[in-house]
């Protein structure tokens, strides 16, 4: 090129990598695609930190508003000539966006012209007699890697050197859309050798709730007596409870057919929201009904968010009443804040500091991450992790054989199995898998491929029915990339406990949706979802559901053929049908509401 600069491609992942630079020397510039920098970060947070202090200015922002955030390193030896200091942003900081321009951008000292994600808000600026030139390698939202290299002279200590993301002189760029505390991973190479050390602590920004747009309005799906508690939530556009200051609500009882709701309003400033639906005493005989979350990942693993972040979302923001983490593992998935050694312990730490009977539940577990992914969950608070690259565990044989060894109770739930690494239902089984994930932020996987719950219904496999989000945005609940819905496990129990959740699991006393909390009652010749019976010359089947919106169908299945239908046009239903067939088969229902939200109630299996 004429201008002595040169364009070279590469590849990220699939996606085709611009890289342009003026550096005299290619040497000099670095592209760090995301597995190179986890691989990178794996290995720093077990060795000696670099002699430095480093912080972010402002330490705190609100979600969703466009802000400047610089980090300042002050080394306390110096960096020479050559040597690369490299600082990778939280992922998702910029806003939820489309992973595409995924270009890699020449750093400037102010801000570019070039199109793109934010290439043309970041700079950089040092003290002292040293240059600095660098890249910004980024793709979309979800990985942005700032590259500077030292030139001229050394980066004194007592020297700065400022990288400002969200440069004003350009447009600042949005924080992300999450509450919670975010780490920006800085790292340096001294040398200019590539032999990297991490600056720690690592320099920390909290993202704080924006104002409140409407409120988040839940109550218990069973309740007894006259008093019905609500949780009442201000949150803004993007689900995070509001940090600002709210009036107080006004909260008034909407009494329906059979079931109650609690309408929150707030005259000031024009906010209101209304509960899922609440029914007085038990859902059916001796059972109550529990929504859940318990597939969601943090930053333990190739997520964002804390432990405690998610947790707290899921009790305080969602008002759930149980819920999981599930991380990954295994070496390719490693966290990029935590050692790998402190993963497990951690894990089991934030369960037990959450869990609450009777008020808030936590179930210990983890994601197994070979074919097809699988959640491993306790009944207990201990138990053991192992990941898919553990000798004991390199196959779902061997992984149930290990765990069931180790005497702990466990139930083994695979997920999005018609997607990411699909099933092989003819080698996939034991006494343990009793459940799957039928929805997730992936979609649905009950029908469409040899794969989905439907082809393990014909196998005869006799698994039970769930949701989850699968989302890796510490946020158990909520669905990636959008702010509701993503999938909610619903589960029928005697009780508000741990045990009483893992014995309803294993029962398959359970269904799933796509985040709405409906009331689901399936049974078949007076056996109830999950349970098994005998044929009769004409199997008698009856649902009953209330949605959290208008329901518009009640189908009901028989080994994943529809056999009836009702359509609906109220909040609650009830149906009442008998099916002609003496040879019986794994009848579940699929309760549809008006605004596209699924149910599918786990199904009774009659005869074989």
């Amino acid at each position: 090129m004429d201008n002595g600069k040169r364009t070279v491609f590469t590849h990220f992942g699939m996606m085709p990598t611009m890289i342009t630079t003026s550096l005299a020397d290619d040497a000099h510039y670095r592209v760090w695609s995301r597995g190179e920098v986890r691989t990178l970060w794996r290995e720093l947070l077990y060795k000696t930190p670099f002699p430095a202090t480093a912080h972010a200015t402002p330490d705190a922002v609100f979600a969703g508003r466009r802000s400047t955030v610089t980090i300042t390193l002050v080394p306390q030896k110096a960096i020479a000539v050559g040597g690369h200091v490299t600082l990778l942003l939280p992922e998702f900081w910029g806003g939820i966006a489309q992973e595409r321009d995924c270009t890699t951008f020449f750093l400037r000292h102010s801000p570019q012209t070039y199109p793109g994600y934010v290439s043309s808000h970041i700079t950089a600026r040092a003290t002292g007699a040293c240059r600095i030139e660098g890249t910004i390698t980024t793709a979309g939202s979800v990985h942005t890697v700032i590259d500077v290299v030292v030139l001229d002279a050394p980066l004194a200590p007592g020297d700065q050197l400022a990288i400002v993301i969200g440069d004003p002189c350009g447009q600042p760029v949005l924080p992300i859309d999450y509450s919670g505390t975010y780490f920006f991973n800085l790292a340096v190479d001294a040398e200019g050798n590539k032999d990297y050390a991490a600056v720690l602590p690592l320099p920390a920004v909290r993202v704080m709730g924006d104002t409140a747009q409407r409120y988040r309005v839940t109550v218990p799906a069973c309740s007894a007596g006259d008093e019905l508690a609500a949780r009442v939530v201000p949150i803004d556009a993007a689900l995070n409870r509001s940090e600002l200051p709210v009036a107080a609500h006004e909260a008034t009882e909407d009494t329906g057919d059979g079931f109650r709701r609690v309408v929150a309003t707030n005259r000031n400033d024009g906010l209101a929201g209304r509960s899922n639906p609440s029914v007085r005493g038990e859902w059916v005989q001796g059972y109550n009904v529990y929504f859940g979350e318990i597939h969601t990942h943090t930053e333990l693993s190739d997520a964002i968010r804390s432990l405690d972040d998610a947790y707290l979302f899921a009790r305080d923001v969602l008002g759930l009443d149980f819920a999981a983490i599930s991380d990954h593992f295994e070496k390719g998935q490693p966290s990029m804040v935590h050692r790998a050694s402190d993963k497990w312990a951690m894990t089991k730490d934030a369960a037990a500091r959450f869990h609450n009977p009777g008020a808030f539940v936590t179930l210990l577990g983890y994601e197994w991450g070979g074919k097809p992914h699988i959640n491993i969950y306790y009944r207990g608070g201990d138990g053991l992790c192992v990941p898919a690259d553990d000798p004991r565990g390199r196959n779902p044989a061997d992984l149930y054989k290990t765990l069931a060894q180790d005497g702990k109770p466990f139930v083994a739930i695979p997920h999005h199995p018609k997607y990411l690494s699909p099933a092989d239902w003819s080698v996939t089984d034991g006494p343990a898998q009793r459940l799957i994930e039928i929805y997730s932020g992936w979609g649905s996987s009950e029908d469409g491929n040899e794969s989905a719950y439907r082809a393990s219904l014909a196998r005869g496999l006799r698994m039970g029915i769930i949701g989850g989000t699968d989302n890796h945005i510490g946020r158990p609940g909520q669905g990636n990339r959008t702010f509701e819905g993503g999938g909610l496990a619903c589960v029928l129990a005697p009780a508000l406990t741990r045990e009483a959740l893992f014995d309803a699991l294993m029962a398959r006393r359970c269904y799933g949706t796509t985040g709405a909390r409906m009331l689901i009652d399936l049974r078949v010749n007076d056996t109830l979802m999950g349970g098994e019976t005998a044929a009769r010359p004409q199997q008698a089947v009856s649902v009953r559901a209330i949605g959290e919106a208008t329901l518009s169908t009640v189908e009901i299945l028989r080994n994943g053929e529809v056999v009836h239908t009702q359509k609906v046009a109220a909040d609650a239903v009830k149906l009442e049908w008998e099916d002609a067939s003496s040879t019986g088969g794994a009848y579940y229902a699929r309760v549809t509401q008006r605004d596209g939200h699924v149910g599918w109630a786990s199904p009774v299996w009659v005869g074989g």
